[in-house]
């Protein structure tokens, strides 16, 4: 493995930011945008995840949870906070759900299009994002690039205005590429993250794969 390649399957190809024109922050990418909360089971889920943050208190959001043992301990040692948590993979989301506490809830959804069409404006706190894929081919990037200027427009619609946007990679190019994306952001203090290690920060600390983390706090509208 080599530096920019912390996963060790291009390590001939460092990590290159897209090349494609910048989207259009209004457009609601991914799993069928907007009207797929519309009908059925995906309307109920929507539903249950607004009535979940209508209730009193900061509420928190984590993207792409994975096995979702940073979401479960925050919630355990915040628990006047409410934490949601978005990841795509079902068989992730139905094996966390019965572990977490009431003021948990886990989603199967894709976060843009959620935080495109879903979410009220200014209800969250903090928005975490641990080592997001990079996406390393670039035939899929579109689809699939969670980072990107339409994606920073959606986040800063759902934070409050003093929220925070926290990121930790081990992709130091894709790092900077974001750190391009939230130029007209203001660095912020790191938001409370608890003690439990997300699973490929184990692996980074085991293996002495530096990490690199940023916290941003969106423009003034």
């Amino acid at each position: 493995m080599t530096p920019g390649d912390p996963v060790g399957r291009l390590p001939h190809a460092p990590w290159k930011p897209p090349s494609h024109a910048p989207e259009d922050p209004d457009r609601i990418p991914a799993m069928n945008g907007s009207h797929l909360f519309r009908a059925g089971r995906y309307a109920a889920e929507a539903a249950e995840a607004l009535a979940f943050l209508a209730q009193p208190g900061e509420a928190t959001l984590e993207i792409g949870f994975d096995h979702g043992m940073c979401l479960a301990d925050r919630a355990r040692r915040w628990p006047d906070t409410l934490h949601l948590g978005l990841e795509i993979r079902e068989a992730r989301v139905n094996a966390l759900r019965p572990h977490l506490t009431p003021n948990a809830l886990a989603w199967r959804a894709d976060a843009r299009t959620v935080l495109g069409s879903v979410l009220p404006a200014g209800r969250l706190t903090t928005i975490y994002v641990f080592f997001p894929d990079p996406i390393w081919t670039e035939t899929n990037r579109d689809r699939r690039l969670l980072f990107s200027p339409a994606f920073v427009s959606l986040c800063a619609r759902a934070l409050k205005p003093d929220g925070a946007l926290y990121l930790a990679t081990d992709v130091e190019p894709y790092f900077r590429w974001v750190e391009t994306l939230v130029a007209s952001w203001s660095p912020t203090v790191a938001p409370n993250l608890g003690t439990e290690l997300s699973r490929r920060e184990r692996v980074c600390k085991r293996d002495g794969i530096a990490v690199c983390r940023g916290t941003w706090q969106p423009p003034a509208p």
